[in-house]
């Protein structure tokens, strides 16, 4: 197990002195522990603060959108609502293997709220929302982009 997973900030917290301490310097300490690539913190943003793309009416994940799977879907399903549940289904659980079920949906609460929250600032008549999923019999936790009817 790298360090970086090796220590919770509760941990951090315990083990560490100093009156200064909080979640900006375990941040650091982490970062600088993985020797993350600067690149990986700013693709990391991106997870907070995509941008989108609206196809058809509906709202897609703009880093991860594919024209050429978009068509393929939409000639199988031929339904907008349904294509655009399926390319905007994200496993939080799969993005991070190590984290509980619990964590999982308690991040992916978080992250749909702040998708939502630029989706209807940025696109409040486009056509999706985020919401979280969960498979309690696979014990995987999503964030999709989808409409109420899906």
């Amino acid at each position: 197990m790298s360090k970086l997973a090796s220590s919770s900030f509760s941990d951090y917290l315990k083990n560490s002195e100093g009156p200064d301490l909080n979640f900006l310097l375990y941040l650091k300490d982490k970062t600088d522990d993985a020797e993350l690539h600067e690149d990986f913190c700013l693709k990391f943003l991106e997870l907070f603060s995509p941008t989108f793309r609206i196809v058809e009416g509906h709202v897609y994940l703009a880093a991860t959108f594919d024209q050429a799977e978009y068509d393929a879907k939409f000639q199988r399903l031929r339904s907008f609502s349904e294509v655009q549940y399926w390319l905007n289904l994200y496993e939080i659980t799969y993005i991070f293997e190590n984290m509980s079920v619990q964590n999982a949906m308690q991040f992916a609460n978080r992250l749909a709220t702040l998708w939502n929250l630029r989706i209807e600032a940025e696109y409040p008549d486009a056509l999706g929302r985020a919401s979280v999923l969960y498979d309690e019999e696979q014990q995987e936790v999503f964030v999709c982009i989808k409409t109420e009817e899906m």
